[in-house]
């Protein structure tokens, strides 16, 4: 009876063994042999997860530095001014002012001056004040008086007027085809510094009397918009002569 109850605890014993350790034991002491099998608990995991849109990374970009531009050079010229032809042989210079940002200007009017070498119709020239006494012809990007080669008359004083002058004088000579007509040609003028300055077209005029294939005379137009001839070193409408066709 004893030796029964120790049988039954050694089984009981390696039986719990085997199944802490998941494994089949044989006992030995058993005649015949009979297989016990034990089962581990299974071992389930359980994921949970799901699919989320992805945030785009949000990025705070500093703005582009502002592009700096050089200042203009200073000018150091005391007066400039713009010149322009507002009329057949008559110029006005405006005043060059340059206004604070935002600021409305309000320039002094404009000044009477002899027409520069260039002048036409839609032509500016800048003119500046070299000396107190002296101009002269401003090229574009010249800021001092080392590049100022070209000298003009200066404007006069305000409310001051230019004396009556021809307005315009050409050359007139015979045609060198020998069909017996005239020609009037403008004086060359000086142009301004890097300026590309084509002569005007030649003109057809009425053969003044006088004029022969060897012999040119001078035709000047006058401030009431008539014609003359003109004696020689004659540069005013008092000392013109006979009236005569204009230039077509």
């Amino acid at each position: 009876m004893i030796a029964a109850a120790s049988f039954t605890s050694g089984l009981v014993a390696r039986t719990s063994g085997a199944i802490a350790r998941g494994r089949v034991e044989y006992d030995d002491g058993m005649s015949a042999f009979r297989r016990r099998t034990v089962f581990a608990a299974p071992l389930i995991i359980s994921l949970v997860g799901g699919c989320s849109k992805k945030e785009p990374e949000r990025t705070n970009n500093p703005p582009p530095p502002e592009v700096q531009l050089p200042p203009p050079k200073p000018s150091a010229f005391e007066v400039e001014w713009d010149v322009r032809r507002v009329d057949a042989g008559a110029c006005e210079a405006d005043f060059v002012v340059e206004c604070p940002p935002n600021t409305k200007c309000n320039p002094p009017a404009p000044l009477a001056v002899e027409c520069p070498a260039g002048t036409s119709g839609r032509t500016v020239i800048r003119v500046a004040q070299v000396t107190p006494d002296r101009c002269g012809i401003v090229p574009k990007g010249c800021v001092d008086t080392s590049c100022v080669k070209l000298a003009t008359p200066c404007p006069l004083p305000a409310g001051q007027k230019l004396p009556a002058k021809l307005v315009e004088v050409w050359t007139v000579e015979k045609n060198k085809n020998g069909d017996g007509g005239c020609h009037a040609e403008e004086p060359e003028a000086d142009c301004p510094p890097n300026a590309d300055c084509n002569p005007p077209v030649p003109r057809k005029i009425e053969c003044p009397p006088g004029v022969t294939e060897t012999v040119e005379l001078k035709v000047g137009l006058l401030p009431d918009k008539t014609c003359a001839i003109l004696p020689d070193d004659c540069t005013a409408p008092g000392c013109a002569g006979a009236k005569t066709p204009c230039p077509s």
